[in-house]
């Protein structure tokens, strides 16, 4: 039985917002996903926003008309470096969300089948921060590396 009065409420908040021209999905995915996974969210849009800093001192800031991620992805010819790298970075993304649910599988997988891998009854912290600062550099250097290399040329 569905819950009317939150459906309304969830409503009219995206109504309130879209009148204050604050972006709902964003909104909502804060309210929605647990903070682990938002923090996440929120890392990932910290290294956008420094790769399109990079880009723009290196081509300007361009007042061109914004194009759309699927003419984006679609487009074969004519792709500017600075498409080319957001491109890039959106394919990484989407291939570390498909290889952390491939995890996320095998990992069941194990649990089913009663396999314990554990090297560590509690695993440190620092291990993890480490990698997760790795990969958020990688995040930012493999769109960029094409720019990069072009400016020590």
């Amino acid at each position: 039985q569905m819950l009317w009065p939150y459906v309304l409420a969830g409503a009219v908040l995206a109504f309130v917002l879209i009148l204050i021209g604050i972006p709902v999905l964003p909104v909502a995915i804060g309210i929605y996903l647990p903070f682990g996974l938002t923090t996440t969210i929120f890392a990932g849009g910290i290294v956008r926003y420094f790769t399109d800093k990079i880009i723009a001192k290196k081509y300007g800031t361009a007042e061109e008309e914004q194009i759309s991620a699927w003419e984006l992805a679609i487009k074969k010819t004519g792709v500017k470096p600075q498409e080319k790298a957001i491109r890039t970075g959106l394919l990484l993304s989407a291939g570390l969300i498909a290889g952390e649910a491939l995890m996320g599988v095998a990992v069941a997988a194990l649990i089913v089948g009663g396999i314990n891998l554990a090297v560590f009854t509690t695993a440190p912290h620092w291990p993890s921060l480490l990698v997760w600062g790795f990969v958020a550099l990688l995040l930012g250097y493999i769109p960029l590396r094409e720019i990069l290399a072009e400016k020590t040329k």
